[in-house]
């Protein structure tokens, strides 16, 4: 990461949700909301695909604090939260 003109790092998210820009000439103009849980970190939205190759945009939103660890996600239409967060084995 590089530090940019406003003091904060390249690619940092910062408190207020705003992202930093995250490479030559980008920036992300999408403002995520504070994490409810540590009240430190931000959500982040992740994305992923379905069965058919369709692009599921925000199937969870996952706390940027390490020690937090909270968690939303979307499964087959059901809503759940807190699940432990893990590496996939598909």
């Amino acid at each position: 990461m590089t530090q940019n003109r406003s003091g904060s790092k390249s690619g940092e998210v910062s408190r207020s949700g705003n992202a930093s820009p995250v490479g030559p000439g980008l920036a992300m103009d999408k403002e995520f909301p504070v994490c409810k849980k540590c009240d430190n970190g931000i959500l982040l939205p992740l994305s992923d695909y379905g069965r058919d190759g369709a692009p599921i945009t925000y199937k969870a939103w996952v706390c940027n604090n390490p020690g937090c660890g909270f968690n939303i996600r979307i499964d087959n239409g059901e809503i759940s939260f807190g699940r432990p967060l893990g590496q996939s084995l598909k």
